[in-house]
């Protein structure tokens, strides 16, 4: 089936972009992104040739974050992210911030062509929606990467279908060496017997992780692996922060107070107010990682068994879900992982499949127990309803999705 260009595909998607890219850049500009400024600390950190896993807030307001209270540093991924983050560590935050919100509305373009490229014309309805879902809105406004991860992981797909196995390899590797989850994807090519392709990723990867090295030291490393695997974080370098709770930079405890740009105060969207809808959407992180990794690895054999024989983007699309089980520590963030799904399917689903798939991406955000939400849960029902629908399993399929009506096997 012929593809659509991106030209093509921006310019019919052009209505509804322009209003969403609106609303998108206002919530990321009124807002501190606490997930982003955990990521330009570490950047901040690197350039002074410091630990980024240590809490430096004592040395100046460009090393304060909003938790500052607590031991520890709130960067919590691979070293190479730390580096990978330095550039944009050189400009001031409020820069800094605007620069990698446009990055993240690029992402959400890219994963919205490849997740619908084969669909004509292009669902504006669906683009729309997915623009100004809970995931989305909720990335803009904390900062986070995971929007960044799977339009590289989609690229990443697309190329592999075009013997383009060595830029494949890096995409995936490069977003390993931020958050180490979609190493898991692997398991697909693995499966596929794309052994070049495997061969060349555990290359790229074990490059990025040994790359941080000579500029970080061995120090950082264990600093990292400390924070993996214990509930206890690095230490501040000033003992005396780990309690100061109205500490410049720093929210007091009512919520407000943050100074650490100098027109924080006035921001609209402050943390009390968005901490009302985000929250963890993996009940199983209560019984521990190793029940997460379980379920995660059980779930994501099952979807790539199941859509084995659709071709590689669908059975990419229905697995991805799952690594919001594989991850422990998935908040309401990580559910753009279910973007692509949800984009390759809307306009095929009848009225009732569509209200289905957008329950994962508006459940409200009071709908928790003890903290965790059902979203991940409930992302996966809908791609299990949609795979046995468009098997045609049961009377009730044509409820779903529209008669006549299956993916195209855009395959590689």
């Amino acid at each position: 089936m012929r593809r659509n260009s991106f030209r093509r595909f921006l310019l019919d998607a052009l209505p509804v972009l322009v209003p969403a890219a609106l609303v998108l850049f206002w919530v990321a500009h009124e807002s501190y992104q606490m997930d982003f400024r955990a990521f330009f600390v570490a950047g901040k950190s690197c350039l002074e040739n410091l630990d980024p896993y240590w809490n430096h807030a004592d040395l100046g307001p460009e090393f304060r974050d909003s938790l500052n209270g607590r031991p520890g540093s709130r960067f919590s991924y691979p070293p190479f992210a730390a580096l990978a983050f330095l550039p944009v560590a050189t400009l001031p935050y409020v820069v800094a911030k605007q620069f990698f919100s446009v990055l993240l509305g690029v992402a959400f373009l890219v994963v919205a062509y490849l997740s619908a490229e084969d669909l004509e014309p292009p669902p504006r309805e669906a683009v729309f929606v997915a623009a100004l879902s809970m995931p989305v809105l909720t990335t803009f406004e904390r900062g986070q990467v995971d929007l960044l991860l799977v339009a590289a992981v989609l690229a990443a797909w697309r190329l592999s279908g075009s013997r383009r196995s060595l830029a494949a390899a890096v995409l995936v590797a490069l977003a390993g060496a931020v958050k180490i989850i979609p190493l898991a994807l692997a398991g697909l090519w693995v499966a596929h017997r794309r052994l070049l392709l495997t061969s060349l990723l555990a290359l790229v990867s074990l490059s990025l992780w040994l790359l941080p090295i000579p500029i970080l030291g061995e120090e950082a490393y264990r600093s990292f692996f400390s924070q993996l695997t214990s509930v206890s974080a690095p230490p501040s370098a000033s003992p005396s922060l780990i309690s100061l709770r109205d500490f410049v930079g720093v929210f007091s405890p009512d919520g407000v107070g943050l100074t650490v740009m100098e027109d924080e105060t006035r921001l609209i969207l402050r943390y009390d107010l968005p901490g009302k809808f985000v929250h963890r959407v993996n009940p199983l992180a209560r019984v521990g990682p190793a029940a997460c990794l379980a379920a995660g690895v059980v779930l994501m054999t099952y979807f790539s068994w199941r859509t084995r024989r659709l071709g590689a983007m669908p059975q990419l699309f229905a697995t991805l879900p799952a690594l919001n089980v594989l991850n422990p520590m998935s908040w309401t963030m990580g559910l753009v992982w279910f973007l692509p799904f949800f984009l390759s399917r809307y306009a095929r689903a009848t009225w009732i499949g569509r209200l289905a798939l957008l329950v994962p991406l508006f459940l409200p955000g009071s709908l928790t127990v003890r903290g965790f939400g059902f979203e991940a849960a409930a992302s996966l029902v809908v791609v299990v309803i949609f795979l046995l629908a468009e098997e045609r399993r049961g009377t009730w399929s044509g409820l779903v999705v529209a008669p006549g009506d299956r993916p195209s096997p855009l395959a590689h």
